[in-house]
């Protein structure tokens, strides 16, 4: 599985926080740059690109949670420490 950048950065906003949930704002600044604003939608279209590669079923995610109204939340159970084990 490759990540682009962009899908990159994102998980790695995300995993960072792993277990809390990532505001909108925070993501547009750290990985895009850009100062808070709205452009929610750029935020859903590349994280359905990062649970397509990463979510074992993409429709029901078990790892990027959307935390309606507030961000998204990168969850990893218990006993796995990395991406690469939560990918597999």
């Amino acid at each position: 599985m490759k990540l682009t950048h962009l899908e990159f950065e994102l998980l790695h906003c995300l995993l960072q926080r792993h277990g809390q949930t990532v505001s909108p704002s925070q993501i547009l600044q750290e990985v895009w740059g850009y100062e808070p604003n709205d452009d929610i939608e750029t935020i859903r279209v590349h994280v359905r690109h990062l649970r397509t590669k990463l979510e074992p079923d993409p429709r029901h995610p078990k790892y990027i949670k959307t935390v309606y109204g507030a961000g998204y939340c990168l969850e990893l159970p218990a006993g796995e420490s990395s991406v690469s084990e939560a990918a597999s």
